[in-house]
């Protein structure tokens, strides 16, 4: 482009300021916008540094399971957000796991709370009202001294503080001020005495109000970590392992002997949940103090029962009359009775979407759906193998496991559609009896009870990919997620498993035989 004139034309160049392509500005112009960038990532980038062995060592057995996520170290498995999406391909629709990006909320500082009672702000009204009000000082005004020349008379006007009228010929005697009136202005000494209406009473003083005695906090202690809690039917107790040692910390005895079947528990209420099937009871313990809060009547023969942290409600199957009973666990009292299939024994819960799953014996063998939010069975019931036992729930992926005893086999239920997803048979043991997973490894453990072994399943193939032998009819398994340990009930103890090598690390020994696992992580 040139200019147009007489002289000669000189090319002009055009530079859009806002773009930042070499064909339409100058070198200069890149090399200062690109250099800052790099600057400015180098500036940005972490710092990382390097932990030693022995920074490692200083973590004590203690705070072990407080630790952030484990890592695997020997086994290469799908990692979950991969495995939803494979699970979406099988099951044929768009994955529902992704967060949604929710705006930005706007930040409301809240107002300082204030620290005085309100009692202290009533003592302090009252003292104010009392309280006479303080006046000013009156400003002392100067008396003239009259002389001869300037002596006034009756008729003349005084100074501010008006003095007696004198004739020429009288000597001013010292005699006193006289004591001014109420509409002049008075001297500093003496000070004027307050009237009634301004002063209280010197004999009265202000009554305190009491403090008010501080209420009781009613906020249940939270439970401690890393415990698991044992039932024993034949001996009617509870036994508490410390999953740090593992090694029993404590017994609980039950106020009614029984049969001491199923065990649950709310972490955050602190309450302890036993199911007495001989007396038709449900036995409320608190956490802190191991004894008997409430005892609770529920229907015939009780078998199981499974907690929704979220909701405060616990959910009793009965294998008499076919129903779950609903339980609020703040005024502990039923609330509520739903209808399920026939001979009702496994129970669990997935607290994000509020859906109770039940297994039902025979002649149904299946799942029974209840909606939390209106305590309703929902339609149609899933059907699976023979006579499914106790599942497992993989919360994250909304799975379901349920153990076919009879089948021998493993039912991978999908929560979305209530629809089996795939059936497990290869690599499953004699009388599959209960299954528990880890959420973070992605692992299925599932206890057969007739060939005295586990089953580790990789959930994101659907596949067994070791068995454990563990000792006589296993049943009740519980996954440790922080720890990495798997506790599997046998006829005479507590097995240990390390979930990183998949070996037998340790055997609690019990009196009797256990009936329940619960784990607080």
């Amino acid at each position: 482009m040139y200019s147009r004139g007489k002289k000669e034309s000189a090319p002009l160049l055009m530079y859009l300021p806002q773009k930042q392509s070499g064909f339409l500005s100058p070198p200069s112009r890149i090399e200062q916008t690109v250099k800052p960038k790099k600057q400015q990532k180098k500036a940005v980038k972490p710092s990382v540094t390097k932990t030693t062995a022995a920074a490692a060592v200083t973590v004590t057995p203690q705070q072990r399971y407080k630790q952030p996520a484990r890592k695997l170290r020997k086994r290469k498995l799908q990692p979950l957000p991969q495995w939803l999406d494979m699970l979406d391909d099988e099951i044929g629709q768009e994955s529902d796991y992704e967060m949604e990006e929710l705006p930005e909320a706007e930040f409301i500082e809240d107002p300082a709370p204030s620290i005085t009672p309100p009692s202290a702000e009533v003592q302090v009204s009252q003292l104010a009202a009392a309280a006479p009000t303080p006046t000013p000082a009156p400003t002392p005004v100067p008396v003239p001294t009259p002389t001869a020349a300037t002596t006034p008379t009756a008729t003349q006007t005084s100074s501010p503080v008006p003095v007696p009228a004198q004739t020429a010929t009288q000597t001013p005697a010292p005699a006193p001020v006289p004591t001014p009136t109420a509409a002049q202005t008075p001297s500093p000494v003496p000070v004027p005495t307050p009237t009634a209406a301004q002063s209280p009473a010197p004999t009265v003083a202000p009554t305190p109000t009491p403090m008010p005695a501080p209420a009781e906090d009613k906020t249940p202690a939270a439970m401690r970590n890393n415990q698991l809690f044992v039932s024993l039917s034949e001996k009617g107790q509870i036994l508490v392992i410390d999953g740090e040692t593992d090694t029993v910390a404590d017994t609980i005895p039950l106020p009614s002997a029984g049969s001491v079947k199923g065990i649950a528990l709310n972490p955050v209420t602190n309450r302890i949940y036993a199911i007495n099937s001989g007396k038709h009871q449900l036995i409320v313990l608190d956490g802190s103090t191991k004894e008997a809060v409430a005892v609770v009547p529920v229907s015939p023969f009780p078998s199981l029962a499974a907690v929704n942290v979220k909701t405060n409600r616990v959910y009793i199957a009965s294998s008499l009359l076919n129903t779950v009973d609903v339980l609020d666990g703040e005024a502990n009292h039923l609330i509520d009775s739903v209808g399920v299939g026939n001979i009702p024994a496994g129970i669990v819960i997935n607290a994000d979407t509020n859906r109770i799953y039940v297994a039902n014996g025979s002649p149904d063998h299946d799942i029974s759906v209840i909606d939390g939010y209106t305590h309703t069975r929902l339609f149609p019931d899933i059907p699976v193998g023979h006579e499914p036992g106790l599942a497992g729930i993989h919360e994250d992926a909304n799975l379901i496991y349920v153990p076919n005893f009879l089948s021998d086999s493993l039912s991978v239920i999908y929560g979305g559609t209530n629809t089996v997803l795939k059936t497990i048979t290869e690599g499953i043991g004699k009388n599959p009896y209960a299954a528990g997973v880890d959420t973070f490894a992605n692992l299925v453990y599932v206890s057969n009870s007739g060939s005295d072994t586990v089953s580790v399943i990789d959930a994101s193939k659907h596949k067994v990919i070791e068995t454990i032998p563990v000792g006589s009819c296993p049943k009740a398994v519980a996954v440790h997620t922080k720890t990495n340990r798997i506790y599997v009930a046998v006829s005479d103890g507590i097995i240990v498993i390390d979930g990183e090598t998949f070996e037998v690390t340790n055997k609690i020994e019990t009196a009797a035989s256990p009936s329940g696992l619960a784990l607080h992580e």
